[in-house]
């Protein structure tokens, strides 16, 4: 040997005996990045937030304050899944999660908006309950309707006038009957007959057929040619001189099942094949419902702002009627019923019957009446606010009643049929109502209500648990959704999103799914059973890898309700759910004998089988892990540390370790930055911060073994000495901090860390009491249990360490400032040495030899 230099350096490799592995493996790396083939010091952690929860922190996961832009973090002491179901950056940031008891729902409004820390402070359980009343109906009677005139034009087309008010619809079906003939008389000569009909309405060329009741005319149908307001002639086949009385038929009036359209509350039209003609007064006829009687039935579901609707009611029994008849509902709930949802209303539907059955079709969505929470009133705008989403849009017509600040309600606030002017918010609207300026003020009494009329023209509100039904049925569109929208199992855990925007969780060795979009709905029928006991599901490319105590399976496709899956042939048990990590080109777990890696194309494998066996990955017990993708990493908490394993397929990967442990962790894809919380305070902590100095990090060689006895006594470190004025502003910015932050704890002690003094204090953001020791030699005296941190020496921060074995025997270690060769001591001979080095500052390789000349050779 005459020098040996280290370069390109690698992590640790516990399965190979430190005496046989590549020059650049390590037996121990600590706190060292190692992707650039240089020794890279990870940089220290920064204070990110107080979640004012004490305890071991499971989980962590961020909303977006819509104001600031600052974190607001939810936390929970349990292991919970966070499903997205809106972006970080709309501002409802509605999420979905399990394993804090029943799945639940949450936003930001319900989360942090509507309280302080410890977050979320509210929430809804995911899923909508079955509604448990049943609609009543009852049928109207239509009265029949008598005629006051008629007309008809040259397309057929009748205009009916009643009497009263026909009560009908666009679109209903009528019968008309009792039409018969009106009464006349009429002269002849020769082969002219001359009809007398007082306003006989009719036009030259119309078609009639006249019914000669004396005389001796002859009966038949004939052309017309008008020659007053009360006469017409017609030509007789038959020529002579007679007179006598004359009926003129009227019978094409009548119709049977034809649609109308309606003109206004007393008049129509209908299609009515005939003769034209223009107003006549009649009173003969009589105006029926159309149509076929038919069992009619209604039921409800519950709905919520969100847009999620439950499973429909129980059906009402059966009313008995035509369509057009007004049918009259009752016991309609009037509030939400009992638990932890988010129903504000519901959706109405009924049967409209066909050739191939009934469906169910919808009325109208009815939202319950809101309680008011405050007003105000400026140049007679209303600015109301409501103790639940309002549901409204700009020219929704409202009804406001009893609305009051204290004393007897203000009626200048209350307004019927009045359109919102502005939607501030989901709580928060403005309208008009002439009055005094009035600040900002609670109500103490107040209630909005839902327009329910069919037109929402505002001639109809939702006030009580009654409806009516006249609305047109051709006009319905909406059908009652067919997929069974059954609640989440109450124990159910692990959510994900996967594919076509469903999501999945499971239930022992049940995987259940939801419908594509609708998150609240589980239909039991969905459900994939598996033979083992699932641990862990993560979707990856296109598809579902769930990881079961046992063998991993496989599940294909789009559709949640014709999924399949496949059994991958290899035993690769999951033994960590919280180890399970989505590294994007598959699923990385911890399993027997090092981390497993699932992917959706590629077979199972061991991704660390170069760097550990069984025997040395088994030194920590695989169930202990917790972790988080970091970087393109594995980050692995255990109970005395964490590993950071980085795949690379020609070196077999970067295994490195840290003494940073965390209970909780979240990887922030949109800030590129990890944070965790280290400890039962409830701190959490941004790893790796650009703007913290470095850590000190180490990186402990193989054993070299030399062919002869040898004395190595020279060596050389080639290093970032300089320390850069980016560096330099991190540890003056650290320091600078060090005395505010000691201050802090220091000040919450009754005595300032006596020998045998107390320094208990109470930790401000728990108001719990800190029992700490007091004693010589604890930790409280020589140690720093609280948080307390040391100044960075600026000067040695550009210096490194260099430690030397031989014979497995400290020789010596040195502390180094530059990249020049230094001496080792003299006075020894071996043929096993190892290196070593530490410090806060980028390494570039190691060069050690027998003498300073021997170190040019390499």
């Amino acid at each position: 040997m005459s020098a040996i230099k280290i370069i390109k350096f690698l992590g640790i490799s516990p399965k190979v005996s430190p005496e046989l592995t590549a020059d650049s493996v390590a037996q121990e790396t600590v706190n060292v990045k190692l992707y650039s083939g240089d020794l890279i010091p990870y940089r220290g952690s920064s204070f990110a937030a107080d979640l004012n929860r004490s305890g071991e922190v499971q989980t962590v996961y961020p909303l977006v304050d819509p104001n600031t832009g600052d974190y607001k973090w939810l936390s929970w002491l349990t292991d919970v899944d966070v499903a997205v179901a809106t972006s970080l950056n709309d501002e409802e940031q509605r999420v979905y999660y399990t394993g804090d008891g029943v799945p639940k729902v949450t936003s930001y409004d319900l989360a942090v908006a509507s309280g302080s820390s410890p977050y979320p402070v509210d929430w809804y359980e995911l899923g909508l309950p079955l509604p448990t009343t049943t609609v009543t109906a009852s049928e109207s009677t239509f009265t029949a309707k008598t005629t006051s005139s008629v007309a008809r034009n040259t397309g057929n087309v009748a205009t009916i006038v009643t009497s009263t008010a026909h009560g009908l619809r666009t679109g209903n079906l009528v019968d008309i009957t009792g039409f018969t003939d009106i009464s006349g008389t009429y002269s002849k000569t020769g082969t002219t007959s001359t009809v007398t009909i007082t306003g006989h309405g009719l036009s030259s060329g119309d078609t009639v057929f006249l019914n000669y009741t004396s005389g001796s005319a002859t009966d038949g149908t004939y052309k017309i040619t008008v020659t007053g307001a009360n006469t017409f002639t017609v030509d007789d086949p038959v020529s002579g001189s007679t007179s006598g009385d004359v009926k003129l038929d009227m019978g094409s009036y009548n119709v049977t099942g034809q649609p109308v359209t309606v003109t206004n509350s007393t008049t129509f039209t209908v299609f009515s094949a005939g003769f034209e003609q223009s107003t006549y007064s009649i009173s003969d006829g009589e105006i029926n419902l159309g149509g076929e009687i038919a069992p009619r039935y209604y039921l409800y579901t519950w709905y919520t702002p969100w847009g999620e609707e439950s499973i429909g009611s129980e059906p009402s029994d059966p009313v008995y009627v035509k369509e057009g008849q007004t049918v009259n509902l009752s016991t309609l709930p009037t509030a939400a019923p009992a638990g932890d949802n988010f129903i504000t209303g519901f959706r109405l539907y009924r049967t409209i019957s066909d050739t191939s059955g009934s469906t169910y079709f919808m009325l109208k969505t009815v939202f319950f009446p809101i309680s008011t929470v405050e007003a105000s009133r400026t140049s007679n705008v209303v600015t109301l606010k409501t103790a639940l989403p309002h549901n409204l849009q700009v020219d929704d017509y409202i009804k406001t009643s009893g609305i009051a600040f204290g004393g007897a309600p203000d009626t200048s606030f209350d307004v019927t049929g009045v359109q919102v002017l502005e939607v501030i918010n989901n709580y928060t609207f403005t309208y008009t109502a002439a009055g005094s300026d009035k600040a900002t003020t609670a109500t103490t009494a107040g209630t909005l209500y839902w327009d329910i009329s069919e037109e929402s023209d505002g001639t109809r509100f939702y006030e009580s648990s009654t409806f009516t039904d006249d609305f047109d049925f051709g006009a319905l569109s909406i059908t009652l959704p067919t997929e069974p929208a059954d609640a989440p199992d109450a124990n159910m855990v692990g959510l994900r999103v996967a594919q076509n925007n469903f999501l999945v969780g499971f239930i022992g060795n049940e995987l259940c799914v939801s419908e594509p979009n609708k998150p609240w709905s589980w239909p039991i029928n969905y459900r994939l059973v598996f033979p083992h006991d699932i641990v862990s599901v993560e979707p990856v490319g296109g598809n579902i890898i769930v990881l079961t105590d046992k063998y991993p399976f496989i599940v294909y496709g789009s559709d949640p309700a014709n999924l399949e899956y496949r059994r991958i042939d290899t035993l690769l048990p999951c033994l960590a759910k919280r180890g399970v990590v989505n590294m994007g080109y598959g699923v990385v777990y911890p399993t027997h004998g090092g981390l497993a890696l699932i992917s959706s194309g590629g077979g199972p494998q061991i991704v660390t089988r170069l760097l550990h066996d069984w025997d040395t990955w088994d030194d920590i017990d695989p169930s202990q892990y917790r972790a988080a993708f970091f970087d393109g990493k594995w980050f692995g908490s255990h109970d005395n540390g964490a590993i950071i394993f980085e795949r690379d397929d020609q070196t077999g990967g970067f295994l490195t370790t840290t003494p940073t442990k965390f209970s909780a962790a979240y990887y922030d894809p949109i800030q590129g930055f990890l944070f965790y919380v280290p400890g039962t305070e409830g701190h959490l902590y941004k790893w790796d911060d650009p703007n913290q100095p470095f850590l000190n990090m180490s990186w402990k060689s193989k054993v070299f073994i030399t062919k002869d006895y040898l004395n190595v006594g020279a060596a050389r470190v080639v290093a970032d000495y300089n320390v850069s004025g980016d560096d330099l502003q991190n540890i003056i910015d650290y320091n600078t901090q060090v005395p505010i932050n000691n201050a802090v704890y220091w000040g919450l002690m009754d005595e300032l860390g006596t020998v045998n003094g107390p320094v208990d204090y109470t930790d401000p953001d728990t108001s719990s009491r800190i029992e700490v020791s007091g004693t010589y030699d604890s930790m409280m005296f020589n140690g720093d249990a609280i948080g307390l941190q040391d100044l960075i020496d600026v000067s040695s921060s550009g210096a490194l360490s260099f430690t030397l074995w031989a014979n497995k025997e400290l020789v010596t270690s040195v502390n180094i400032a530059d990249s020049d060769i230094f001496r080792l001591p003299k006075g020894y001979k071996s043929d096993t040495f190892e290196v070593a080095v530490s410090g806060k500052l980028r390494i570039r390789s190691i060069h050690f030899g027998e003498t300073p000349f021997g170190l040019r050779t390499v």
